[in-house]
């Protein structure tokens, strides 16, 4: 028959000396007497009435659930040191007009400021935190001047003009939760590109004669996107 301690109630194991819940001696006819605490008299504490006390408290747990969107993930990302500053908006048309009267010169002078103008923009805005729009400038209007008469490398440097300008607005478009214009993408360029060549070998020349207008369509969307997310920076001071 299952045994229990006579101050507390507790089930104790034949043959205990004390009570394993309350502490008293068993076999005693009187409860533990209580222990003087502190330097008062009147301190005491009453070893069992403090073992009567539930055993199993635990800290409250919150029931809060946090509501973190998208956007507020997001702004924590972005909490990084800005080491660069962020760059003016740009005017596509003067530049058009400027490229049109040097004959070509002056697009050299805008691509450059196209790729300094991103570099300066990851650098003033998220750091390592989006994809990079990083790319040395000198080293693309080389490309595109020294070699681009043999039309190789013309869509490579258009490739990494769009496709990382585009990457960028996209991760920024996905982490803050707001829509914003975005410019064709590396890979859309490209195929425009080459559609256009093997367009031309068929069709005798014929898309040559529309290929300016996609290209200044494409050049004057690129612009706007990146004046729009350099304003968007601007607007929020990062």
């Amino acid at each position: 028959m299952a045994e229990f301690c006579t101050y507390c109630g507790s089930k104790i194991e034949p043959n205990a000396t004390f009570c394993t819940a309350c502490g008293s001696k068993l076999g005693n006819t009187e409860p533990a007497k209580p222990i003087q605490t502190g330097s008062t008299p009147n301190q005491t504490v009453n070893i069992s009435s403090q073992y009567l006390q539930p055993q199993n408290q635990s800290t409250p747990i919150s029931t809060t659930h946090s509501n973190s969107s998208q956007p507020q993930q997001f702004s924590q990302e972005r909490q990084t040191t800005h080491v660069g500053v962020m760059p003016p908006t740009r005017s596509y048309f003067t530049w058009l007009l400027i490229s049109i009267f040097t004959l070509g010169i002056g697009y050299l002078f805008y691509l450059y400021y196209n790729f300094s103008d991103m570099q300066n923009l990851h650098r003033a805005s998220y750091g390592d935190n989006t994809p990079s729009t990083e790319e040395n400038p000198l080293l693309m209007v080389f490309l595109y001047f020294v070699f681009g008469f043999v039309f190789v490398f013309l869509p490579v440097v258009h490739y990494y003009k769009y496709d990382k300008l585009h990457q960028h607005i996209k991760y920024t478009q996905y982490g803050s939760g707001t829509f914003m214009e975005n410019c064709p993408s590396g890979g859309a360029v490209i195929g425009v590109t080459l559609a256009i060549w093997f367009g031309s070998l068929i069709l005798v020349g014929l898309p040559l004669l529309i290929a300016p207008f996609i290209i200044f369509y494409f050049e004057y969307k690129w612009q706007k996107v990146l004046n729009q997310h350099i304003m968007y920076h601007s607007n929020f001071g990062y």
